[in-house]
């Protein structure tokens, strides 16, 4: 093998170690699954490393961020109460 073939073969090897360590950085920070799916994933990754490598990243879920706020309740915009946009019922209290 000529050196510019060992150099191809290497820069393959690095691209599919540097998917496979993605993978498993994506897997271990995933909250949402339980950690026997996370060992299930990371041996498909490590075990068939560009087919595993590739499942695993494009079925990735990024975890949504939260904004800070709580969602407005549209229900209430349609009330028939006193016009409090907060009460989605009308006051049938008779007070």
């Amino acid at each position: 093998m000529s050196k510019g073939d060992m150099a191809v073969v290497a820069l393959i090897l690095a691209t599919i170690v540097g998917l496979d360590v993605m993978a498993t950085r994506a897997i271990l920070r995933d909250d949402l699954s339980e950690r026997r799916q996370r060992l299930a994933q990371i041996a498909l990754v490590w075990l068939f490393p560009l087919l595993g490598a590739l499942l695993v990243l494009a079925l990735y879920r990024e975890p949504k961020k939260a904004f800070g706020t709580y969602a407005i309740n549209r229900s209430a915009e349609f009330s028939i109460g006193d016009g409090d946009p907060y009460r989605s019922f009308p006051d049938l209290s008779g007070d």
